[in-house]
C-alpha cells in the first residue's frame, strides 16, 4: 500500500523524514519503496501493515488525520 503525506514540513522540518521513518522501522515495519520531493513523502509497504503503520503516523503527533 502506498502511504503519502503533504506539507510545508517536508521543506522546512529537516527532520521530519526521519522521525517518521524511524517510528516506523522502531515497529518493524518494513518499507519497500520511498519516494521524497519538496513537499511530499510517499512510500510503499505491505498490506499487513497498513493500520499499525496508519496509528503509528497519528501517534507520532507529526501528522494529522
Amino acid at each position: 500500500y502506498l502511504i503519502s503525506l503533504y506539507g510545508e514540513r517536508l521543506s522546512t522540518d529537516p527532520s521530519f523524514s526521519s522521525k517518521i521513518f524511524k517510528s516506523l522501522a522502531q515497529a518493524g515495519i518494513n518499507l519497500q519503496m520511498i519516494s521524497q520531493s519538496v513537499n511530499a513523502l510517499s512510500f510503499l509497504i505491505e498490506r499487513k501493515s497498513l493500520e499499525q503503520a496508519s496509528s503509528i503516523l497519528r501517534a507520532t503527533g507529526e501528522i494529522e488525520g
